[in-house]
């Protein structure tokens, strides 16, 4: 007997090929003898979804809601050992010690709440982001080495921040400044490169 889809609790109906089972077999015995078998299936999906969820929640930056430090790296490197090349940027707020300051550390919070609502809008779910600590951050594009794709992505991303800046309480003045590298493993055998190295290599654009 085949069944297509599994009926939960409170009334939704979900196709069997999409749930996660925890399945148990119980062998029956009358007299000694085997009767067959009693075949348990526990829909654990929603439970293992949360668990998804609470490992991914734990690699998230609290403040900006990109990825740490740690997570980016390993996104960045497994995309990188995949498809070969790409562009790193990382940027920086200028002069942030400054910025917080003259205006106050919540202004500073606003400031790369600011800086990382940009670099996620730029990267629109197609390519990596996340913030290594402070206010550094980084951008990871997806198979784009071309110069000219390289400065509109860092065009874009200032222009945001331009924007979103001018748009604080207390007459914020803020700027940014962005360095890239181009990635290229099948070129230049950057697989042996560290994210460190990779990391410090990074030019001005």
């Amino acid at each position: 007997m085949e069944f297509d889809e599994i009926l939960r609790g409170h009334g939704q109906r979900v196709p069997v090929k999409e749930a996660l089972f925890d399945v148990r077999a119980e062998q029956l015995n009358e007299m000694g003898e085997n009767q067959g078998y009693l075949i348990r299936a526990i829909d654990m999906t929603e439970h293992y979804n949360r668990l998804d969820q609470a490992e991914m929640s734990a690699h998230v930056d609290a403040l900006t809601g990109l990825w740490d430090r740690e997570q980016f790296k390993i996104s960045m490197l497994d995309e990188l050992y995949q498809n070969g090349a790409g562009t790193m940027f990382m940027m920086d707020v200028d002069n942030f010690k400054e910025v917080n300051d003259h205006y106050g550390h919540d202004i500073g919070d606003k400031v790369l709440r600011t800086l990382g609502t940009a670099i996620r809008e730029t990267c629109q779910n197609e390519h990596l982001c996340g913030r290594l600590g402070g206010d550094e951050f980084c951008l990871f594009l997806k198979g784009i080495t071309e110069e000219a794709e390289i400065q509109k992505y860092a065009k874009k991303v200032a222009a945001l921040y331009k924007e979103k800046i001018a748009l604080l309480p207390d007459h914020v003045k803020s700027s940014m400044s962005i360095g890239a590298v181009v990635v290229d493993i099948g070129k230049h055998n950057t697989a042996r490169d560290t994210f460190e190295q990779v990391y410090r290599s990074a030019e001005t654009v």
